[in-house]
């Protein structure tokens, strides 16, 4: 079984047309067009699956370079995904990976040992304090300068 990887495609390249393309060549197993998981649409590159590797390395010589849909394609084998990606920004993070230790606060005399955890609650409730300044601004509710110490 041979992976390939097809890149600059027309984001109006619907799987059809991709399997069309590969099956003079021989037996095509799976064709998945990758999509934006936010939004669903096309991101412009697909990954072909061929059941015979002497069949997909003809296809991949044959439609590297070649016009499809008005875009010139690039055809070559698929390399291994990489392992890992992690979260997005802005994502839950899982309680393991927030349970291991950090050293901060390194002086002479004093090493603190904090959790992930620790420092997420820490920056969490600081954003929180900051927001809640922000908002006293905005509605009139009248700051004063001895506010900044609990910031």
């Amino acid at each position: 079984m041979k992976n390939i990887y097809v890149g600059n495609l027309s984001f109006s390249t619907t799987e059809q047309t991709v399997r069309s393309l590969f099956e003079p060549f021989g037996t095509v197993g799976r064709v998945n067009i990758v999509t934006d998981r936010d939004t669903g649409q096309p991101r412009g590159l697909a990954f072909v699956e061929m059941a015979n590797d002497a069949e997909a390395a003809k296809a991949m010589a044959a439609l590297n370079g070649e016009d499809v849909d008005g875009k010139t394609v690039a055809v070559n084998e698929a390399r291994p995904k990489k392992a890992g990606g992690g979260p997005r920004p802005n994502n839950r993070v899982d309680i393991e990976e927030r349970a291991d230790p950090i050293v901060t606060g390194i002086d002479r005399s004093t090493v603190r040992v904090r959790t992930k955890a620790d420092a997420w609650a820490e920056e969490r409730s600081s954003v929180e304090r900051a927001n809640a300044w922000w908002m006293a601004i905005r509605t009139g509710e009248g700051v004063h300068i001895h506010d900044w110490g609990s910031c």
